[in-house]
């Protein structure tokens, strides 16, 4: 009897343990099963219910106002900007609308595993109020800060120039006497501005000056030229909080600390031309004797340059770098050919092809003389006269375009803008969704977005300052 008690429990004790196994082996099939699906998601691909497969990419849509209806494929999503779906890989029409507004499509592609952001459409209050605001007709040029929030009026009465602040309900100008600065208001050309300082480039009688107005304190402005005693080719504006400025000097890179007043020793020689980016310097040498030189990066601090690449053409070489959320891009052009470089700038004698990987090269239809990064850091401006190209680094995307006048002027940090036959037309800056905002425009004045989006500002026929609330 208790030898079959005794099997009885031997035989619940293997159920048991034959259980427990089971479910432990349902789980791990599980867990391994939901990571390889979640895997499968990430990368981009998608288990429909007929268990058929598609590869997806995840695309954010942003909208300015937020709010709005979005369309995708002709069929309306029931969610509003702003929003984020999974989007079968391939070519997709997207189109962004709300009552009262204008609208906005784009034909988009997605790539699966890869994340899209969408985040620069705006749509336009088809009724808007509309303010006049000064008559700016006595000033001899009017200048727009960089974060598109104020106004710097030039005055041929130096007593009187303006700084005229754009995102506030009341515009109130304050006064700047620059008489301690500026004896006239003649050849004047502002080159950079940055916070509370505007670097200011005179050019009188064939004699060049470098100054650096202090729009908070007038009277704490520096004249380079004079305080140095130096002919500069050259003066750049770093990050304001440095307290630095970056200048060229028969082709020699040196550093000006403003505070104290100092010039550093020489940084970089043989420099024909340099920008900086957050520290970061990328910059070419001027031709050796057999035409070639090379494009190399100096970072705070070092020694010397690294040298990236050398380039034994006699063609024009132009260099810029930019990051974006994460990624650092470098973009060459040697002549007509433009190539971008995305990944990690090198450091400690790595080679570039070891950090980073070519990310599109392309043979452009002319020859840029400039190549530049726009205010909002993710666009690259390759440009000569009306010929331009636009690098998307967010989408490694290039597009080449013809302008009605040289100058590229953006209204906000993605819209292009020009003023024809009095009337502001707008389109994104890949040359899509034009629209017409106003008419009575003054050709050769100004528009702009606040950086805040709730004011447009331009310039009427009349000379009238105007803004329109968006």
């Amino acid at each position: 009897m208790q030898e079959q008690i005794e099997d009885i429990f031997k035989e619940r004790r293997k159920k048991r343990l034959f259980k427990l196994v089971f479910i432990k082996a349902v789980m791990v099939v599980s867990t391994i099963t939901i990571a390889a699906l979640l895997v499968l998601a990430i990368v981009g691909y998608k288990i429909n219910r007929d268990l058929s497969v598609e590869r997806s990419g995840l695309v954010q849509i942003r909208s300015i106002p937020t709010g709005a209806t979005v369309t995708l494929n002709g069929e309306r999503l029931f969610a509003w900007t702003n929003l984020s779906r999974m989007m079968v890989e391939g070519r997709h029409e997207i189109v962004i609308s709300r009552e009262g507004y204008d609208t906005w499509a784009k034909e988009i592609e997605v790539r699966a595993g890869v994340l899209h952001r969408i985040h620069y459409p705006r749509i336009f209050l088809q009724e808007r109020e509309r303010e006049t605001l000064q008559n700016l007709q006595s000033f001899n040029s009017v200048h727009l800060a960089p974060n598109r929030n104020a106004l710097l009026l030039i005055s041929q009465d130096v007593k009187a120039w303006q700084l005229l602040p754009l995102n506030t309900d009341k515009v109130e100008p304050k006064v700047i006497d620059v008489r301690q600065v500026f004896e006239r208001a003649e050849g004047l050309e502002v080159i950079d501005w940055q916070g509370d300082r505007v670097l200011i480039k005179r050019q009188l009688n064939n004699q060049k000056e470098w100054i650096l107005l202090d729009l908070k304190n007038a009277t704490r402005s520096i004249n380079l030229t004079k305080e140095f005693g130096m002919d500069f080719a050259e003066v750049r504006m770093t990050n304001p909080a440095s307290g630095y400025l970056l200048t060229l000097i028969n082709h020699e890179l040196r550093k000006v600390d403003i505070n104290n007043a100092s010039l550093s020793k020489i940084l970089l020689s043989n420099v024909a031309n340099f920008g900086d980016y957050n520290g970061r310097i990328i910059y070419t040498t001027i031709p050796n004797a057999d035409g070639g030189r090379s494009v190399g990066l100096y970072r705070d601090g070092d020694i010397e340059g690294t040298v990236l690449f050398t380039i034994n053409s006699s063609e024009p070489v132009l260099a810029v770098m930019n990051e974006y959320y994460g990624d650092e891009f470098l973009t060459l052009t040697v002549g007509a050919k433009l190539k971008v470089w995305q990944g990690r700038l090198p450091t400690n004698g790595q080679k570039i092809d070891e950090v980073m990987q070519v990310a599109t090269e392309q043979e452009l239809s002319f020859l840029p003389q400039t190549l530049r990064v726009a205010v909002n850091g993710e666009l690259i401006l390759a440009q000569n006269g009306l010929d331009l190209v636009v690098v998307d680094t967010e989408l490694v995307k290039v597009s080449e375009q013809k302008l009605a006048h040289e100058r590229v002027t953006f209204l906000d940090n993605f819209l292009f803008y020009e003023i024809k036959d009095q009337k502001l037309i707008v389109r994104d800056f890949d040359n899509t969704n034009v629209r017409e905002l106003a008419g009575g425009v003054k050709e050769d004045g100004f528009a702009v977005i606040t950086s805040d989006n709730r004011w447009l500002y331009y310039l009427s026929v009349d000379g009238d300052l105007v803004r329109e609330k968006l």
